[in-house]
């Protein structure tokens, strides 16, 4: 899955250096899909979660609709590759919060882009209404809270482990194994690894709001306010 999202978003990179040139020249008019979603989430769309600010806006609209069309799934992974070629991407990331560019040429420029892309409608819309209203600088942020929203939707819990020195898969097993006996029943763990020798040993775990630092760099630090105050 990574490995077919990791091609497309190369794909998106070509064809974004290929139009960009035609993006600051044209010009559009969409209806506004943000509104529709909000009055279609009066129906039978439960949010899993409420979220707030203008991602959180956005990214609610976006799953009820695409909950309503079934196609949660789809959208999830056009929105992952589209994330990922803003990060590889400085030129359309600086794009997409250019405040120069009118958005009326911006909104019909993203919507060339994702036609060549073959984007669906629903993905499609939410960044061109994102560009009328001038919110494009936001696109990492509504895919942020899009996945948050799928997530608890799943019965997922996200969490993060920071090691000094990347774990073998028998250590993140077991770290997985303990940090699952706190979550709710019914609850899976979705667990990733990140490396910062900053840290110099042991773990910080993130599951949630929660937070526990075990790391030797905490130690030092707790051992060095002791001392201070001894002093």
């Amino acid at each position: 899955h990574d490995r077919d999202v990791g091609r497309s978003s190369a794909f998106f990179v070509a064809m974004w250096r290929r139009l960009a040139p035609r993006l600051t020249s044209t010009c559009g008019v969409f209806e506004n899909f943000a509104t529709k979603a909000a009055a279609e989430a009066a129906g039978d769309v439960q949010l899993p979660l409420k979220l707030y600010g203008v991602p959180g806006r956005y990214a609610s609209a976006l799953f009820v609709v695409a909950s309503k069309a079934k196609k949660l799934d789809l959208v999830e992974k056009e929105l992952k590759t589209i994330a990922s070629m803003v990060q590889k991407s400085a030129a359309f990331k600086d794009y997409l919060s250019d405040p120069t560019v009118l958005r009326t040429k911006k909104s019909k420029g993203i919507a060339e882009l994702m036609k060549e892309f073959k984007v669906s409608d629903l993905t499609k819309n939410l960044l061109v209404v994102m560009a009328e209203n001038g919110r494009l600088g936001h696109t990492e942020k509504v895919v942020e809270s899009f996945n948050e929203l799928l997530m608890a939707s799943r019965g997922e819990v996200k969490g993060t482990v920071v090691s000094a020195d990347p774990l073998t898969s028998e250590q993140m097993k077991r770290v997985k194994t303990s940090v699952t006996k706190f979550l709710e029943k019914g609850a899976s763990l979705k667990l990733t690894e990140e490396v910062d020798p900053k840290i110099l040993g042991g773990l910080v775990v993130s599951v949630g709001d929660k937070h526990i630092d075990l790391s030797i760099a905490s130690r030092i630090k707790k051992l060095e306010s002791l001392l201070s105050e001894a002093v």
